[in-house]
């Protein structure tokens, strides 16, 4: 259930740790398109791939 059934969830808050095995069960198991910054990941989850993407939005943060 997303806010006014949009299918979007905009952000959540979760221990570090936990975040990949979250975005990996929502890609994998409930075949979600994730966006990170201007980057999806869709079908298959990949744990580097996904570092690489949060290490770009941290990145862009700086700038």
């Amino acid at each position: 259930m997303t806010p006014r059934d949009t299918g979007k969830i905009s952000g959540t808050s979760m221990p570090e740790d936990l975040l990949p095995e979250f975005i990996r069960r929502f890609v994998e198991v409930d075949n979600a398109v994730v966006n990170i910054g201007e980057q999806k990941m869709s079908e298959k989850f990949d744990y580097d791939q996904f570092g690489e993407m949060i290490q770009s939005i941290g990145q862009n943060k700086h700038r």
